[in-house]
């Protein structure tokens, strides 16, 4: 039974046996993604963060990507609920209901829970980091630790976050970009700024609708993100004059409507979202002491999230920093490949778990 291990008596040097023994449980809740990592399984679930709720008994109808596929094609009967906005949670009740069927999902109900581990972003607030800890216990987990998305992001793009020289990492998720140096396994400064992976489809949708008045669904203008997207573009290019075909709905009319727009346009229309970020990245530089910024021309940038595969963006830091800028191999699933390689870490916490839950209590004001 994992809760009848004598915690306090268990070595650190005894990491491999305390997770023998306790399943150990990795959770990046993402704005668009929900990623679970079960030690020895490997990642189990990888899907949207959306759920459909049936408003005629309040049951949770379909989440995932099922949910996704149906999202937009309801009718009155059911309501489509996203938990988190902007990378921040938005619906505590929706959180708790969309974890707790993705972990009935992948966790056995009859299994015994144990260390479980959260990502988050760097500007969670104090309530925040204490209402998802509430979540993790009432899930059944007795051992809940809370960690920085940004710090997992770097470890997993292949940040050493142990070094002594500091590092600067930039991880662009789907609802806020997070900025931060490390150093010494710890996040020395951080900005964050929720402009990321959705802010830059609704920025998209809004440049149609007001040039072309045609709308479009979160899905297509995602679609034309990924797929048309080129930050190296500058408007003189022969490719930038290329022709693309929109699909939508007329702003007036509300018939169906087909658009013809330049490539260009879409870069045109989160141009000034990425400048945003730029400004956010040069302010944390600004403010950084000599020598870190010293480190950082030394050892460049890491790029990690989602939004880091949009085309060009490497190309653009680099030309405006005047940094080597990396992009990890496998950067949508950067976070929960940090929280894998995290495990002896948080081994160490849990062979004294009493008195780091005693820190953590300081720190948050007393949970």
């Amino acid at each position: 039974m994992a809760t009848s291990i004598n915690i306090k008596n268990t070595s650190k040097n005894l990491g491999n046996y305390i997770f023998s023994k306790i399943p150990y449980v990795s959770v990046d809740l993402g704005t668009t993604n929900t990623i679970v990592y079960i030690k020895g399984k490997g990642v189990v679930f990888n899907e949207p963060t959306v759920m459909i709720r049936d408003l005629r008994n309040g049951t949770i109808y379909s989440y995932g990507k099922s949910a996704l596929i149906i999202e937009e094609r309801l009718n009155r009967n059911y309501s489509s609920i996203r938990p988190l906005k902007s990378g921040v949670i938005s619906d505590f009740r929706a959180t708790y209901e969309y974890l707790e069927q993705v972990i009935l999902d992948v966790f056995p109900s009859t299994k015994e829970k144990g260390v479980f581990v959260m990502a988050v972003p760097s500007r969670i607030t104090k309530l925040e980091l204490k209402a998802m800890k509430a979540i993790a216990h009432r899930l059944g987990f007795p051992y809940v630790f809370i960690e920085e998305e940004v710090k997992m992001s770097a470890l997993g793009v292949g940040v050493d976050i142990f070094s002594n020289r500091a590092t600067l990492v930039v991880d662009i998720g789907g609802g806020t970009t997070d900025i931060a140096i490390i150093a010494s396994g710890n996040v020395v400064s951080s900005r964050s700024v929720k402009i990321a992976g959705r802010y830059f489809d609704e920025k998209i949708q809004k440049y149609l609708r007001d040039k072309y008045l045609v709308n479009i669904s979160m899905h297509f203008a995602e679609r034309l993100k990924v797929n048309q997207l080129d930050l190296t573009l500058s408007q003189t290019d022969e490719r930038a004059k290329e022709l693309i075909y929109v699909y939508g709905e007329d702003v007036i009319t509300r018939l169906p409507k087909k658009v013809k727009v330049k490539r260009f346009e879409i870069v045109k229309a989160i141009l000034p979202s990425i400048r945003r970020i730029g400004i956010e990245i040069h302010a944390l530089i600004e403010s950084a002491p000599a020598q870190l910024v010293g480190d950082i021309k030394r050892n460049g940038m890491f790029l990690a999230g989602g939004g880091s595969l949009l085309l060009g963006l490497d190309s653009y830091f680099e030309e405006k920093f005047k940094l080597e800028v990396s992009v990890g191999d496998a950067p949508l699933t950067s976070v929960i490949d940090g929280t894998m390689k995290y495990d002896d870490i948080i081994a160490e916490r849990l062979s004294d778990y009493e008195n780091w839950l005693a820190l953590e209590e300081i720190y948050l004001g007393g949970y």
